[in-house]
């Protein structure tokens, strides 16, 4: 299975709690978060041990990027750690929140390995491009929405 590592940064012009809770509500993801869809299994606030299904609805790729993660472990304002446990990828990711000042850095770190066909090629050959376009779009629309410009 081939490997995908990638990190991804933004810097945003709002306080870490502001930052961390427009992350936190995987539910409305798909507000700032173009071509990008979460369920949160069972409903309700997001907290350790939820299943988040995270759907990549980019409509040039099919199938459907999709997978599920579940939330390990949360840090208030600073950290949520997370599994790839099914769907496409399998490994972890954490969000971080730190404070620059009058900034926050967030950021995503990925580990996760392909879990089928179609994905082992695509990240044989592409590694961790197409990671970062989903990503820097979402960041983008991050900043945006806790900026206050979305």
């Amino acid at each position: 299975m081939p490997k995908l590592d990638a990190v991804d940064s933004i810097s945003i012009q709002a306080p870490a709690d502001k930052v961390f809770e427009a992350v936190l509500d995987y539910a409305n993801h798909h507000a700032w978060w173009k071509h990008y869809q979460c369920e949160v299994e069972g409903g309700g606030p997001v907290k350790e041990g939820t299943r988040v299904r995270h759907v990549i609805n980019i409509p040039v790729i099919q199938p459907k990027p999709n997978f599920v993660r579940t939330i390990r472990k949360i840090v208030p304002n600073e950290r949520i750690e997370e599994t790839y446990d099914e769907g496409d990828y399998v490994g972890t990711g954490v969000w971080t929140f730190e404070r620059q000042g009058a900034l926050t850095v967030a950021t995503f770190t990925c580990h996760a390995r392909s879990n089928n066909l179609i994905n082992h090629i695509g990240v044989g050959l592409m590694g961790a491009g197409p990671h970062h376009s989903v990503y820097k779009t979402g960041l983008a629309g991050l900043k945006a929405r806790c900026e206050g410009q979305a």
